[in-house]
């Protein structure tokens, strides 16, 4: 993976692996990011950056549209 751009941040990672999984039914590779130490401290999420979901940038576009971030005009 290569130019990676952030289409969504969560602040639970729940949701993150759930849009994580949306991207790859729709067969788009992602990639998340947290500072939360692995794991040991969820809390971290909520107070530092969230969690980051990053997809290649060409592919971003597509990704919003299959996480219905994206509103036909």
């Amino acid at each position: 993976m290569k130019d990676l751009v952030c289409v969504q941040v969560y602040y639970n990672r729940l949701e993150a692996e759930l849009a994580k999984g949306i991207l790859e039914a729709n067969t788009i590779d992602s990639v998340i990011l947290a500072d939360d130490a692995g794991g040991m401290y969820p809390f971290l999420n909520q107070v530092g950056t969230g969690i980051k979901l990053m997809v290649n940038q060409e592919d971003a576009t597509k990704a919003l549209e299959a996480l219905g971030q994206v509103k036909d005009n």
